[in-house]
């Protein structure tokens, strides 16, 4: 049977600073944080002598720090209303060998007719030929130091700005708001331009009139109408051929009554 995988272990160590200014009219956080993962798990492709065959799971892939700071700004002054966050993050992988699946013919490493990858040959076995039963996995490992971890943007910010007008019984209130995020790999081994997430800047709009119980609001979210992808292989019926695209331009009009 192959091996079971173990759990990742990390240390950690995070400080965070809370303050409020101008007489409780603003908010600031600001938070640092810091891990050392050791056998941190990871989704990648592997090759075991004890398994049935090769594919992609969830195993202890190897180490990686990972550093950050956060910060988030509220405040309210009069009508005027702001709301601002910030993350970065530095993530490093530490020497992990992995198998670049993509760089392998698939008639070196599945018998004739097959889709399915042969498992690594233990000690003292050889490969057949035609292949039936294993492979020799070990000419295709790759080392990877200092790339970064999956999913792990180093910048993300959004900022979002209101005013409140009152008018007669009613407030009328437009807000913006503008949202960055770099780009990210899904795979610890990058492969072509298909498995980046590049970055993206969405923008988001509405102007809202409350009056009493009742709020109507006119919106548009992604207002730029920009085309990015938001996740590739995230499986749940997706394979890793898979795309998810975010939303396009999205428009409406939203009635509300509070009961």
């Amino acid at each position: 049977a192959a091996t079971p995988t173990a759990r990742s272990s990390a240390s950690s160590n995070a400080r965070w600073w809370k303050g409020t200014f101008a007489d409780g009219r603003a908010q600031l956080s600001i938070g640092a944080f810091y891990m050392d993962y050791q056998d941190m798990q990871q989704q990648a492709f592997r090759a075991e002598a004890g398994s049935t065959a090769a594919n992609n799971t969830v195993f202890n892939v190897g180490g990686a720090t990972i550093q950050g700071l956060e910060a988030e700004f509220n405040g309210r002054f009069g009508g005027f209303g702001i709301q601002a966050n910030i993350g970065w993050v530095d993530s490093e992988l530490g020497e992990i060998r992995l198998i670049n699946r993509t760089k392998v013919p698939d008639n070196l490493v599945r018998a004739p007719g097959s889709n399915t990858d042969l498992r690594q040959c233990v000690a003292g076995e050889t490969a057949t030929t035609p292949l039936s039963t294993c492979v020799d996995w070990s000419p295709y490992y790759e080392t990877l130091t200092g790339e970064r971890n999956v999913y792990s943007p180093e910048l993300q910010y959004a900022i979002s700005v209101d005013y409140d007008f009152v008018a007669g019984n009613g407030t009328w209130t437009p807000r913006v708001t503008f949202a960055h995020t770099d780009e990210s790999d899904i795979n610890l081994i990058r492969r072509e331009d298909f498995w980046l997430i590049e970055e993206r800047d969405l923008v988001n709009a509405s102007l809202t009139y409350t009056q009493g119980d009742w709020l109507v609001q006119a919106y548009c979210q992604n207002c730029g109408d920009e085309t990015y992808i938001a996740a590739i292989g995230t499986g749940g019926g997706l394979d890793n051929n898979s795309v998810v695209y975010g939303n396009p331009l999205t428009y409406g009009i939203r009635f509300r009554k509070t009961f």
